[in-house]
């Protein structure tokens, strides 16, 4: 069983530990409910595992994606988007974080005291005010397992 229409509903600033505080009803702007967030929304009847895409990049402009494959509530899907954003960015994916943007590069090293190893996944968004808010998940239409992460400029 996949629940995953329930994030249609909820928002939260992804620079954050997501907690009961700081996630919110888009409708209200009221923090979410306990019982809400901590409701099962993928529960593997089978042994495939569940694609997240999450985006990065200044602009969103390219994707990189993590695997689960247990039980996930709200929190806990939450929880596994923040610490992907809180780890150090991957080689690979340096470059195109920081293409065409000396700017922030110039910002991110500065700001990480020129330890380029320091350098975080969501540092690829900006280094202070990171601000985008986690807005939902897309279901993938060709692939039954794979869902993407939906950000917005706050």
């Amino acid at each position: 069983m996949i629940n995953w229409r329930i994030f249609k509903k909820i928002k939260w600033l992804i620079e954050y530990e997501p907690n009961i505080k700081n996630v919110y009803y888009k409708d209200s702007d009221k923090n979410i409910k306990e019982i809400l967030f901590n409701q099962i929304i993928f529960d593997f009847e089978s042994e495939q595992e569940i694609i997240i895409v999450l985006p990065l990049g200044h602009k969103l402009n390219f994707y990189d994606e993590i695997k689960i494959s247990k039980i996930q509530t709200i929190k806990s899907l939450l929880e596994k988007i923040y610490e992907y954003y809180q780890k150090p960015i991957k080689p690979n994916l340096f470059a195109r974080a920081f293409h065409n943007n000396e700017e922030l590069l110039d910002a991110v090293i500065y700001g990480n005291e020129n330890n380029l190893l320091s350098i975080k996944n969501i540092n690829s968004f900006g280094i202070v005010d990171i601000g985008y808010n986690f807005i939902g998940i897309d279901k993938d239409d060709n692939i039954p397992n794979k869902f993407y992460v939906v950000l917005e400029s706050k």
